[in-house]
C-alpha cells in the first residue's frame, strides 16, 4: 500500500466510523427518495407516474448492488468528463468527518448513494402500501361522497393517519 502500514492497521482505522457514517447517509438518501415517491405512487394510483415509480423501485430490488455501485461510478466519470473537462473520482485516502467534512462526504457519498437507492426500493413500497391503505379508510370515502376535494384529504391527514398508526407515511 502506498501508505507503507499493514493491510490489518489501515481497515482497522477506518471501518467503524466510516461504515457507520455510510449507514446514516444511506438512510438519508433512502427517506429522502422514498418517502415522497411513495407517496407520489399511492396518490396517483394506476397511472403512468405510479407505473414509473413501481419500475424505480422494482429496479431497486433487483439491481445487485455491486452493480449499481459500478454504474455510479461510471456515471460520475462521464458526467464530470464532460461538465468539467476532466473525470473527477472521490478521494482516496481516508479523511476523518471532523478533519475535512467535505472531503470526507465526498468520499462516502457514492457508497451512500449505491447503499440508500436499494433501502430506498424496500421503503418506497412500503409507504404506498400505508399511503394507498389510508386513502381507503371510511373518513376518507365519506370525504369523497360529500364532495371534499381531494387536496383537502390527502396531505396532512393521511401523512399524520400513516405516522398515528405506526406505519411510515
Amino acid at each position: 500500500m502506498w501508505s507503507g502500514k499493514p493491510v490489518a492497521y489501515e481497515i482497522a482505522a477506518r471501518f467503524p466510523i466510516f461504515w457507520l457514517e455510510i449507514c446514516i447517509l444511506a438512510v438519508v438518501v433512502s427517506n429522502l427518495i422514498a418517502i415522497p415517491l411513495g407517496t407520489i405512487s399511492a396518490l396517483k394510483q394506476n397511472s403512468a407516474i405510479d407505473l414509473v415509480i413501481r419500475t424505480i423501485s422494482i429496479a431497486g430490488l433487483a439491481t445487485p448492488s455491486f452493480w449499481l455501485g459500478i454504474l455510479l461510478i461510471l456515471a460520475v466519470l462521464d458526467i464530470s468528463q464532460a461538465a468539467f473537462g476532466a473525470p473527477w473520482m472521490p478521494p482516496i485516502d481516508y479523511v476523518p468527518l471532523w478533519q475535512d467534512p467535505l472531503r470526507n462526504l465526498s468520499m462516502a457519498i457514492l457508497p451512500a448513494l449505491t447503499v440508500g437507492y436499494r433501502t430506498s426500493a424496500v421503503t418506497m413500497r412500503m409507504t404506498r402500501s400505508a399511503m394507498l391503505e389510508v386513502l381507503r379508510e371510511d373518513y376518507i370515502r365519506t370525504a369523497r361522497a360529500k364532495g371534499s376535494d381531494r387536496a383537502d384529504h390527502h396531505q396532512p391527514p393521511c401523512v399524520e393517519e400513516c405516522a398515528a398508526a405506526g406505519r411510515e407515511p
